[in-house]
């Protein structure tokens, strides 16, 4: 027989809702280490909190992307609806070739 949900978890046994914070227990059940605990985390130094991490080209999202279309208007409305979906991730899209790190061509 199936299970039957637990009263007030909308009949989504393991998962968080709209606005519902997610599980904190691991798939074995166990708590979360004492270190990732709320209120829990240690203080980093001055230095350390305003410390960037440097981007690199493998880190999806931080490259650039030249966008070459060629064929009909469909394509340039694909390449158009394209570049706006990279751009929501962070990917940003330039007019110049020679700079990008990524070229993507719609034929």
């Amino acid at each position: 027989l199936p299970a039957i949900a637990a009263a007030g978890d909308g009949g989504h046994r393991g998962r968080a809702g709209p606005g519902r914070p997610l599980c904190r227990r691991s798939a074995s059940g166990a708590p979360p280490p004492a270190s990732l605990r709320r209120g829990k985390l240690k203080r980093r130094s001055s230095r350390a909190a305003h410390a960037r991490p440097q981007l690199e080209a493998r880190i999806p999202g931080t490259q650039t992307i030249h966008v070459k279309t060629i064929g009909c208007s469909h394509n340039q409305s694909d390449s158009e609806y394209m570049s706006g979906q990279l751009s929501a991730f962070g990917y940003a899209i330039i007019e110049e070739p020679e700079g990008a790190d990524l070229w993507l061509i719609n034929t």
